[in-house]
């Protein structure tokens, strides 16, 4: 089961970053590996709900939030035949005011292997490209800019 994962110590305490982390209906504002993000049950990051997101040269893909810890991250899932993803996004503040931030990706299921490794190069761009923006957002907002 292939697993990404990215991790970035941010210049900034963790509720700063949460802000544009749990703010799944902006990621296409946000985000240039995000086209769309569609709310299927709600706007709000809580378990259940699910989202649909469009991103480039990938096939839209519904994901249901699995796990919400308010302000230290959450996960969710997809489904396709043969294949389940799931990606989790995670926070731990420091006492001096950093943060280190986790990103993670993994394919599973029958076809989750061969997908998985299909899709690496993507998804680590992907994840690097995500995690640099949420850093650079986050120490922003802790510096006043945002």
């Amino acid at each position: 089961m292939p697993i990404y994962k990215v991790t970035r110590s941010v210049s900034a305490p963790s509720e700063c970053i949460w802000r544009f982390v749990c703010d799944v209906t902006r990621w296409a504002d946000l985000l240039e590996t995000i086209d769309k993000v569609e709310p299927l049950d709600g706007a709000a990051l809580t378990s259940g709900h699910r989202f649909r997101i469009e991103q480039p040269g990938l096939r839209p893909a519904i994901w249901e939030v699995t796990k919400v810890d308010p302000a230290e991250g959450f996960e969710w899932v997809s489904r396709a035949p043969g294949m389940v993803m799931t990606a989790g996004h995670r926070l731990t503040g420091a006492d001096d005011g950093t943060s280190l931030l986790t990103l993670e990706f993994g394919f599973s299921g029958l076809l989750g292997t061969p997908a998985g490794y299909l899709f690496g190069a993507k998804t680590r761009d992907f994840l690097t490209r995500e995690i640099d923006t949420f850093a650079r957002l986050g120490e922003d907002a802790a510096r006043g800019i945002t």
